[in-house]
């Protein structure tokens, strides 16, 4: 028991790490249906995508449905390891071509967002206490730092 605590408070400070209880329930809470379109613009290793995808699984009829399946998801994450891992875990979960990237998903202005970038479920748990360069705090009109 002493040492799964130590493991959990050493995630936690090392980034933002989220019980799958969690994803489990955040993603599943949504009811997302087949033929959305689902982001996270903070995915890590993906909890949050994986968890909206077994809710769409149980939806698949079709070879069509299967297709709206593998373009369900979108992701975007800025740290390298958890990027990968969540590709990983994308794959693993029979995506076949994981639509998630490697950015920073603050530094689109949001004056440059078009009807493309639309999405019908956003979920997201976004680092915080961390910075950022003055180039994004830009993007931001009406951004004021506490």
């Amino acid at each position: 028991m002493k040492i799964s605590s130590k493991v959990y408070k050493v995630q936690v400070m090392q980034g933002n790490f989220i019980p799958s209880r969690c994803n489990r329930f955040y993603g599943t809470s949504n009811q997302p249906k087949l033929g959305e379109r689902i982001a996270d613009f903070a995915c890590g290793t993906g909890g949050f995508l994986t968890s909206a995808l077994k809710v769409l699984e149980s939806q698949i009829q079709t070879l069509s449905d299967r297709t709206l399946f593998n373009n369900s998801v979108y992701g975007i994450e800025k740290k390298a390891l958890p990027h990968l891992l969540c590709i990983t875990n994308l794959l693993l979960h029979d995506i076949d071509n994981p639509n998630v990237h490697h950015d920073n998903a603050l530094e689109k202005s949001v004056k440059d967002y078009t009807e493309n970038d639309k999405f019908d479920v956003i979920l997201m748990n976004p680092p915080y206490g961390g910075s950022e360069i003055e180039q994004i705090k830009k993007n931001f009109p009406g951004f004021t730092e506490q």
